[in-house]
């Protein structure tokens, strides 16, 4: 927000006849308001091309042309949490049938 209150007040000079009857303070409060939007600007880009490759990298890794698999199938998915659950239960009934 600093370099942007700073590229922004760069056309504030003293010798500007347009300024000479703005007070100083509305004008330090005109140059923060834009510097913090166009900060938010920035931000919401960043955040936006960061979602963008994110779903292609999901849409690629969901599609038929997949060179390698970032993300597995739900049927991989589903058989590991099916194992979970049969091995957890398996132990639950050895653990009640070896206690005395």
């Amino acid at each position: 927000m600093a370099k942007n209150a700073d590229l922004l007040s760069a056309n504030i000079v003293d010798f500007n006849p347009d300024l000479t009857h703005i007070p100083i303070a509305r004008i330090y409060g005109m140059v923060q308001t834009q510097a913090l939007v166009v900060s938010m600007k920035e931000i919401y880009g960043w955040l936006l091309i960061v979602a963008l490759t994110s779903l292609l990298v999901i849409l690629v890794s969901y599609s038929s042309v997949r060179p390698f698999a970032i993300f597995p199938k739900w049927s991989n998915v589903r058989r590991v949490i099916k194992h979970i659950v049969r091995t957890d239960k398996d132990i639950r009934n050895n653990e009640i049938c070896t206690q005395p």
